[in-house]
């Protein structure tokens, strides 16, 4: 479409004052219409370097998302895990460019999904031509979304981790991706109702840490309970420590690329983006280390939830609040997460087996109504003033009509899933296949020369020795609570 001389450019100029290029998705109205690149804008090589090294970042956050899982879970179930993350990996990423992109960035049809027929196995993206907004090519931007797309799906193996066959992980993992992701993505980043609307999301508080969240308490109250999960209250012990050390820092660490990266080379923001980012995760782990401390628990996994929590909370909200929001919002969403996993395992008895809604899910939520509460038009231009910058309340009604959207959507789309998939191909998984474990069931290899079974007996401590960490939330419980396990392998 030709630029409009009585107007801003309707390309990729719409929005060039805006100071992050997701921003830019919601500067003008008329951009929407278009999502044309920018053939007269000249790619700088600085940040194309800056957005491919990102991609990486969040490309080595996926075996790193299998490790931390593989970790905390019993390792009888380490190889059916790991090839589940890393198996979706490769179906994401090969869905991304046969369609995705374009169902998320295409044109939009009624503000609901893109065009499919767009931008098909990347056809039309230039690296001569800029994204609009950007001074990127349109497939550095491209392959950058690809990341986002590939990983948010694979946060659901945390909740339903142990009981889903490999069959059924297949199916469900693509449908969640093309039914939920996908049009979730593009209402708010690709030109989408929710971008018109007024709702922000600077790096997928809403697209991808609410929707996990939401699909994790679904996926978790259709499947039923593991064996044993009364008698442990809800809490396994995990097989390698170690291991989910790695693989949580590993997270941590690539976690700079997903929201710094999401300034898409604007470098000026990046800095902050990058500062507030560790601020609030070391925060809200640091809140989250002394409640675990309080209730009798304090370890290393404790601190990486609670760093967690805090790069889930803040990813919305990164691009668009200052270093000093980001601080006190470290430190509110450490104790609403922990109170939300209490209330969620011991309460509600859901066996979300990673909590992943209480370590993704609220916290998305959180950072969302946070940008409404803490958005300062001195940190990106293009978003208007949250409350306590006298902005009003208009931003966090856009904020909170988006979490409720996208919710009772993720909710409803998630549960027809898994009922077709239940009618279509039987089961989930049987008792005696869980107690065996998935290694075994699936893939006819296991992870260590020696695994445990939940038909082990309890010995005394000085016969086989201490193989568990204490769950802080039984401190104190009713329920059963031997915090030593003592593991005698058949």
């Amino acid at each position: 479409q030709e630029p409009d001389t009585n107007g801003p450019i309707r390309s990729g100029g719409a929005c060039v004052a805006c100071s992050s290029s997701f921003s830019s998705l919601f500067c003008v109205d008329s951009f929407f219409s278009t999502h044309m690149a920018d053939p007269d804008c000249q790619v700088r090589e600085g940040e194309i370097a800056w957005t491919l090294l990102a991609t990486i970042l969040v490309l080595g956050m996926v075996p790193a998302l299998g490790m931390f899982e593989a970790g905390l879970l019993r390792s009888k179930n380490t190889v059916s895990i790991l090839t589940q993350v890393l198996a979706g990996l490769a179906f994401n990423s090969m869905l991304w460019y046969i369609v995705g992109y374009s169902f998320v960035f295409g044109d939009s049809l009624g503000g609901v999904i893109g065009n499919p027929s767009d931008h098909p196995m990347f056809l039309g993206l230039e690296n001569s031509e800029c994204y609009p907004g950007t001074h990127i090519p349109e497939q550095a931007f491209a392959i950058f979304q690809m990341m986002f797309a590939a990983i948010t799906p694979l946060l659901l193996t945390g909740a339903f981790a142990e009981r889903l066959l490999w069959k059924h992980f297949v199916v469900f993992i693509v449908a969640w991706e093309v039914l939920v992701y996908y049009p979730v993505a593009h209402w708010v980043w690709g030109g989408g109702f929710l971008a018109k609307l007024g709702t922000i999301d600077f790096a997928g508080g809403l697209t991808i840490h609410t929707t996990a969240g939401v699909a994790a308490i679904v996926s978790a109250r259709r499947l039923h309970r593991r064996v044993d999960f009364d008698e442990n209250n809800g809490h396994y012990p995990p097989s390698n420590v170690p291991l989910a050390v790695i693989g949580g820092t590993l997270l941590w660490m690539g976690w700079f690329g997903f929201n710094a990266g999401s300034t898409l080379g604007n470098m000026d923001l990046a800095t902050t983006v990058v500062i507030n980012t560790q601020i609030a995760s070391a925060v809200s782990a640091t809140v989250w280390l002394f409640m675990s401390w309080m209730h009798g628990s304090p370890n290393a996994v404790e601190l990486l939830n609670g760093a967690i929590v805090g790069l889930a909370t803040i990813t919305p909200a990164s691009g668009f609040v200052s270093t000093q929001s980001a601080f006190v919002i470290g430190l509110i969403t450490a104790p609403i997460s922990f109170g939300t996993l209490y209330v969620i395992r011991i309460k509600l008895r859901i066996d979300d087996a990673l909590d992943v809604s209480s370590v993704h899910g609220m916290p998305g939520v959180v950072g969302l109504i946070a940008t409404g509460f803490c958005a300062s038009s001195s940190v990106n231009e293009g978003v208007m003033d949250g409350i306590i910058l006298g902005g009003g309340g208009k931003l966090l009604g856009y904020q909170l009509a988006g979490i409720g959207i996208v919710a009772v959507y993720t909710a409803i789309v998630t549960r027809l899933i898994f009922i077709v998939i239940r009618r279509v191909m039987g089961r989930m998984v049987r008792e005696e296949t869980e107690r065996d474990g998935l290694d075994m069931a699936d893939h006819s290899v296991t992870a260590y020369r020696h695994q445990e079974s939940d038909h082990c007996e309890r010995f005394p401590l000085d016969q086989v020795g201490r193989t568990s960490i204490t769950d802080p939330l039984l401190a104190g419980s009713n329920h059963h609570n031997d915090d030593t396990y003592y593991l005698q392998p058949r």
